[in-house]
């Protein structure tokens, strides 16, 4: 397992991960693991969504546009509702 040290933390930073690390009934450790980790996901989820959205964007480009005729989806609902 590796170590991590980090040098020069604020005071009301260290303060502040205390307060959480009790709160959440954890070691000062065990809370700023659990806090990388968390940024780590949070980061990789936005990668995927970021990924996906460039795939859908290749794939409304791949798409023919809509003719002029097509039915639009709000007249559409508005004629059901009338029903």
């Amino acid at each position: 397992m590796a170590t991590l040290t980090l040098r020069g933390v604020p005071e009301d930073v260290m303060e502040r991960l205390r307060k959480r690390a009790a709160r959440e009934r954890r070691s000062v450790n065990a809370e700023g693991i659990q806090i990388i980790e968390a940024a780590l996901v949070d980061d990789e989820m936005i990668a995927r969504r970021r990924e996906a959205a460039l795939r859908l964007a290749s794939l409304r480009r791949q798409l023919p546009p809509l003719s002029p005729d097509a039915l639009d989806s709000v007249d559409l609902l508005r004629e059901d509702r009338e029903r």
